[in-house]
C-alpha cells in the first residue's frame, strides 16, 4: 500500500463507484489548507486533525518543520518483534520453491503462485519488498506470528517460512479464486440474499476464528477476503493478509491503540482514525463496510476527499442501506447498518453474535 501522503496526492486513487478525487497538490497545503479548515469545524473535530498532522509529520521526516516548528512525530511502537537476521544454512542446495509468476501485489509484499518441489503441490509465496524485509522491518513475523496461531478454513493457510538470496518470504495455501473486489467491482458478480447470507457467514466464521486466536485483523476489505469456487458451485469464502494484525491484548493486558490512517480509509473504524482503543467491535465495523459494498455497490462513507471521507466516519454521514437496495428485506439491511454504527457499544459485541443476529433474521 501506497503511503497516506502519496495516496492523498494521487488523483488517480480511488475505490470502486466512489468517484473520490484527492484535492491536495503538496503537503504544505495540506498542512495550511486543509487541517486549517477543520479546524473552523466543531471541537468534535480537533482529534482527527491531531491525528492528520501526526501522520503527515512522520511520513515527511520533519520536512514540514520549517512551517510547523515541529519535529516528525515518531511512530507509535506496535509491539511487533523486528524481523531476525537469516540463519546462513537456510537457502543452501536446490530451491525448493519454483516456477514463480507474479499473481498479486499489496502494500508490502508482491504474491507469486510457485511450485513446491518436495511436496509437489503449487503453493503461494509472499515476497516481501524493500523496505519490508530488513532486519528492522516488522511485518514478516508479524504476519508469520499471527497467521500460523489460527487454523480455520476460512482464514489462508500457512504452510512455510524462509529466506533465499531474493529476501524472506511465506508461503500460503495457494487459493483457486479472485478477491472479492475483483469478483464484484470487475466481474460483474451479484448477490441475492442466499448468497450473500453464505459470504456474510463464512467471513464472519473466518473473524470470529481470528479473534478466538487472539488477534485483530485490521486491515478487512473487499480485496482481502478471496472467493474461490467449489465443484458444486458453491462459494468458499477466505480472509487473507495478516499484514496489520495485532494481538486483542497484550503481554500486560492492554488492548491494542489504533494507527491513525495505517490501512485502508473506507473501511477503517472510528476508533482506528482517532487512535483509541480496539476491540473485536473495530474488525466488525470494516466487515459491515464490506458487505455494505457488496450488496449496494456504493461505499458507506464517502467524500471527494481523504478528509472527507474520515469525517464521514466520525460524523456518522451514511445513507441507509436500504435506499440504495429497496428490495433487500428490511432485517438484512438493519443488520448490516448495525455493524457499521458510529459507537462501539451499539453493535454486535462479537463475530458470534453477528452471526446470530444474521441468522435469526433469516428466519424472519
Amino acid at each position: 500500500m501506497k503511503s497516506f501522503v502519496t495516496r492523498l496526492f494521487s488523483r488517480s486513487q480511488s475505490p470502486p463507484s466512489s468517484g473520490v478525487e484527492a484535492a491536495p497538490e503538496s503537503l504544505e497545503e495540506l498542512y495550511r489548507f486543509d487541517l486549517d479548515r477543520l479546524k473552523k469545524r466543531p471541537p468534535y473535530f480537533y482529534p482527527l486533525c491531531q491525528v492528520l498532522k501526526n501522520q503527515v509529520l512522520r511520513e515527511a521526516g520533519g520536512g514540514l518543520s520549517k512551517f510547523t516548528g515541529s519535529e516528525a512525530v515518531p511512530t507509535k511502537p506496535t509491539g511487533r518483534k523486528p524481523a531476525l537476521k537469516a540463519d546462513k544454512s537456510i537457502g543452501q542446495g536446490p530451491p525448493r520453491y519454483t516456477g514463480e509468476v507474479e499473481i498479486g501485489e499489496g502494500g508490502t509484499a508482491f504474491v507469486f503462485r510457485a511450485t513446491d518441489s518436495r511436496l509437489k503441490r503449487e503453493v503461494a509465496l509472499k515476497r516481501f519488498k524493500e523496505g519490508h524485509d530488513d532486519e528492522g522491518a516488522s511485518d514478516y513475523l508479524a504476519e508469520l506470528e499471527s497467521i500460523s496461531r489460527i487454523r480455520h478454513p476460512n482464514v489462508v493457510s500457512t504452510f512455510d517460512a524462509d529466506v533465499d538470496e531474493t529476501g524472506r518470504f511465506i508461503v500460503m495455501e495457494l487459493i483457486d479464486g479472485i478477491d472479492a473486489e475483483e469478483r464484484i467491482a470487475k466481474g460483474g458478480d451479484t448477490f441475492d440474499v442466499n448468497r450473500f447470507t453464505n459470504f456474510a457467514i463464512q467471513s464472519l466464521e473466518g473473524l470470529l476464528a481470528t479473534h478466538r486466536g487472539g488477534l485483530l485483523h485490521l486491515d478487512l476489505k473487499p480485496s482481502n477476503i478471496m472467493i474461490a469456487d467449489q465443484v458444486s458451485g458453491r462459494d468458499i469464502v477466505k480472509i487473507v493478509d495478516y499484514g496489520r494484525a495485532l494481538r486483542l491484548v497484550d503481554d500486560e493486558g492492554n488492548p491494542p491503540i489504533g494507527r491513525g490512517l495505517d490501512g485502508s480509509i473506507y473501511y477503517a473504524a472510528p476508533e482506528q482514525l482517532l487512535e483509541e482503543e480496539l476491540d473485536e467491535r473495530t474488525d466488525l465495523y470494516s466487515l459491515g463496510c464490506v458487505f455494505y459494498w457488496v450488496l449496494s455497490g456504493k461505499m458507506p462513507y464517502n467524500g471527494k476527499s481523504v478528509i472527507e471521507v474520515m469525517s464521514s466516519h466520525l460524523q456518522h454521514i451514511v445513507i441507509p442501506l436500504i435506499e440504495h437496495e429497496s428490495a433487500l428485506p428490511s432485517w438484512l439491511t438493519d443488520w448490516v447498518m448495525g455493524l457499521i454504527s458510529l459507537k462501539m457499544e451499539d453493535r454486535p459485541a462479537s463475530a458470534q453474535a453477528a452471526i446470530d443476529l444474521l441468522l435469526d433474521g433469516d428466519r424472519e
